[in-house]
């Protein structure tokens, strides 16, 4: 998977929000490599702000919606303060030679973004930690160990 996809596909596993893993794929397709290719907002943050939203408006406690672009322009600031950046093109600049490297930084940039998205929705909800779900998640990689280790904390 890439940035996006990868960011909604582990929050949805993590927190249960009833998503087949092609459907969370299909959702965030389009925005991986900067929207679609554009180069333009780094998939990982537009696959956060996706994330937000399918936790923060969930029953039985939605938040507005208002409420919700509140938390992505958040999610968004906060990102761009620690990076420097919000755009794919940007942040990539001085690895787009070197795939290994490339790979690592989006890889990092991802974890980095989802962690961000859930720790603001359990900020948020605080409830949603206590319900996060508890069992195993099916994969076993860097950003599904994150998502355990955000979910364990609250």
């Amino acid at each position: 998977m890439l940035c996006a996809e990868a960011v909604l596909a582990a929050v949805n596993e993590g927190f249960d929000c009833g998503l087949s893993e092609e459907q969370a794929v299909a959702l965030t397709a389009a925005l991986p490599v900067g929207l679609g290719g554009s180069g333009c907002l780094c998939g990982a943050v537009s696959g956060g702000a996706v994330a937000l939203g399918l936790l923060l408006a969930r029953e039985p406690r939605c938040l507005s919606r208002a409420e919700i672009r509140k938390a992505s322009a958040r999610l968004h600031d906060d990102f761009k303060k620690a990076y420097g950046s919000t755009c794919c093109r940007v942040l990539c600049k001085k690895v787009k030679d070197d795939r290994k490297a490339h790979f690592a930084q989006c890889a990092n940039l991802t974890a980095v973004a989802a962690g961000a998205a859930v720790s603001l929705a359990i900020e948020l909800r605080p409830e949603l930690g206590e319900a996060a779900v508890q069992r195993p998640l099916a994969r076993d990689n860097r950003l599904t160990a994150l998502v355990k280790r955000l979910r364990a904390r609250f």
